[in-house]
This record gives C-alpha cells, sequence and structure tokens, in this order.
C-alpha cells in the first residue's frame, strides 16, 4: 500500500510493464498515467503498468467475478495479473484456479504470462481441497504447457523453493515461497532473465519480494 511513495523504486528498473498487488488507487495516489487498476477498496487493489508507454487494455474476457485476475492485452502478449485473496466463495488460489478454469479458451495464446501474488504454495494444498489448491493449478495450466519460470530455470518441485519470494511480518526467520511468474512454452524458450530480489534491498518496501523477469 501507499504506492506513491514506492513508485520511484519501481521506475528505477526501466521495466516494460509492472505488476503491484495491493497498490492504491492511481487517482488517489497521484500516478494516474498508463495503468490499469482494479479494487474495492481505493487503498489496496490491483494494478498492472505499461512504463514502455506501449499501450495496455483490459482483455474483452475479464469477469469481474474473479476480480483480482486480470487478463491484460500489451502488444502481442496476454498477461494475467494476479493477487490471490478472498472473492466471494473462494480464497487465495481457489480464486486463481477458478479464474483459469474460466479462462481456459485463452491458455492456448502463444504468449502467455500469469504473474503475481498467489499467497499460495503446494505445502498447503490440504486447505484447498474444495474449489482448488495451488499444485491443481500447477497441474492444469501444465496441460496447456505453462510453467513457473522459477522451478523450470532451477530445476526445484512445488513446494521445496530453495528462494522465498516472502516474508512474514518481514521476519526473515518466517520466510516462504508465495509469488509466481508462469509462462507459455513460447516464452520459456526465450527468457533472458528471471531472478527474485534480495531482502537485503527490498524488505524496506515490502514483505514480498519482487520477481524479475527479461525476454529475449
Amino acid at each position: 500500500m501507499c504506492f506513491r511513495d514506492k513508485i520511484d523504486k519501481v521506475l528505477s528498473l526501466d521495466a516494460d510493464i509492472a505488476i503491484i498487488s495491493e497498490c492504491e488507487a492511481p487517482v488517489k495516489g497521484g500516478f494516474a498515467h498508463n495503468v490499469i487498476w482494479v479494487g474495492d477498496n481505493e487503498n489496496k487493489g490491483l494494478a498492472v503498468f505499461s512504463l514502455s508507454g506501449k499501450k495496455i487494455e483490459i482483455a474483452p474476457q475479464y469477469c469481474e467475478a474473479f476480480k483480482y485476475v486480470l487478463p491484460v492485452i500489451y502488444g502481442d502478449y496476454l498477461v494475467f495479473a494476479v493477487w490471490a485473496c478472498n472473492v466471494g466463495n473462494y480464497r487465495y488460489v481457489e480464486q486463481v484456479y477458478r479464474a483459469m478454469l474460466y479462462y481456459k479458451s485463452c491458455l492456448r495464446h502463444k504468449k502467455i504470462i500469469i504473474a503475481g501474488d498467489f499467497n499460495s504454495n503446494s505445502i498447503w494444498d490440504n486447505n484447498y481441497r474444495k474449489y482448488g489448491s495451488h499444485s491443481a493449478l500447477v497441474q492444469y495450466l501444465g496441460i496447456f504447457g505453462i510453467e513457473s519460470a522459477y522451478h523450470v530455470l532451477n530445476g526445484e518441485e512445488c513446494g521445496k523453493e530453495s528462494v522465498p519470494t516472502f516474508y512474514l511480518y518481514r521476519h526473515r526467520e518466517r520466510p516462504f515461497h508465495i509469488d509466481y511468474c508462469f509462462l507459455s512454452q513460447e516464452l520459456v524458450k526465450c527468457v533472458a532473465g528471471f531472478s527474485v530480489g534480495s531482502p537485503d534491498l527490498w524488505l524496506d518496501y515490502s514483505d514480498h519480494l519482487p520477481l524479475f523477469l527479461a525476454l529475449e
């Protein structure tokens, strides 16, 4: 939240596109420029910034029932921005899993990025048996050849990640891996770099660390 105090840090990265979860409304924060924002609370919603100046727009398939799984068209990319939270009957990853079922017809797109704060990991699968667990989501996306960049590039299994993306209450002794960037096969082949931000550099700004993706 209070993204107005952090936007300069994001701009310094010289990224083309940025997905920010729990982002205050642009009008409130004073940074309403080339950004798509959705939310019910002006203090925190889901934002997608085009920092390159290229046009971004919400995909016509967008369904507000899955408000925080936001499909955005960016050039020839279909980007799903994710903030897994409680929406209606769905809790956290359940919202994402059900959204992906709804967007099934979109998942054959050649250039897909599904990224953001999933608030989930396979270690908690037993908590999400009713509407879909993290492992169910990973397996479903795998049907379409969509895989987690971190796991493909590091050769690690879900639930056994060696690099955390989140520190509960910013405590170094409470690390978890709950943020992801899933890519279609065509994009997996084009990865020029992928990394998780350093806690030494980023914990002052958020309990979540940023994910950095570079494509050729």
